[in-house]
């Protein structure tokens, strides 16, 4: 999918002819691969205990099924990210709700450590997207994106004291900027900014310690949108 993503962005690079086409209108078909890169998380895991992970960046991909009216754009997205960890910052006053004998995180001590294991998120979104109107051949675009999403840490774990192999579905919202180019009456490319945060992220450690985080996600990415009819807006 990448690889076909780039060769119609080259495609449109060679032929800037075709770019200034009139905005389509009408059910339309996309597809979305770039970089996401993590923010840092907070976990907190009660009693004072907290642990910063820190995640390496990584390709991510989204599919969207949109519906354009003139200016305002309608998708149903599903998305993919999945991240490594690469370091984990520890915080420990030493509470927390699980007896010491049995808390992973209290032989840790404070500082930083190499981490090993990975975040996956399987989204999806409700987008709406406007469109300004522009007359040159970029056209601006923003938008938000209502829905629910699927965090999975897998094998998470670091200085060999704290390990999440836990998921949970939580509510998911995320904001849209970016730059469109119709290069052809049915087909258009993005250059997109994505925004994307879940809330209310509820984990359990193999310890039976309780993790609650709010994942915020960054990513720039490039879209193929192609249209299945190609009428031209009037």
């Amino acid at each position: 999918m990448y690889r076909v993503i780039f060769l119609a962005a080259a495609v449109a690079l060679i032929f800037p002819a075709v770019a200034a086409a009139e905005t389509s209108t009408g059910l339309y078909f996309s597809v979305q691969t770039g970089l996401n890169l993590p923010f840092d998380e907070e976990w907190d895991f009660g009693g004072g205990n907290e642990v910063e992970p820190d995640w390496e960046s990584a390709a991510f991909g989204t599919a969207s099924l949109g519906y354009q009216w003139d200016n305002i754009r309608t998708e149903l997205e599903i998305g993919h990210r999945n991240n490594s960890l690469d370091t984990a910052v520890f915080s420990l006053a030493g509470g927390g709700g699980v007896p010491a004998a049995n808390r992973l995180i209290s032989a840790a001590g404070n500082g930083e450590f190499a981490g090993d294991g990975d975040a996956t998120v399987w989204s999806a979104m409700a987008n709406f997207i406007y469109d300004f109107d522009s007359e040159a051949r970029f056209r601006p675009y923003a938008g938000f994106g209502l829905g629910a999403a699927n965090v999975d840490y897998s094998g998470i774990n670091s200085a060999s004291s704290i390990i999440v192999n836990d998921d949970d579905t939580a509510f998911a919202y995320q904001l849209l900027l970016g730059l469109s180019w119709q290069f052809t009456v049915r087909g258009a490319i993005e250059l997109r900014y994505t925004l994307l945060g879940v809330s209310g992220v509820e984990l359990t450690s193999t310890e039976g310690e309780m993790l609650d985080t709010d994942p915020l996600q960054n990513s720039l990415g490039l879209v193929l949108r192609w249209y299945f009819s190609g009428e031209e807006k009037s």
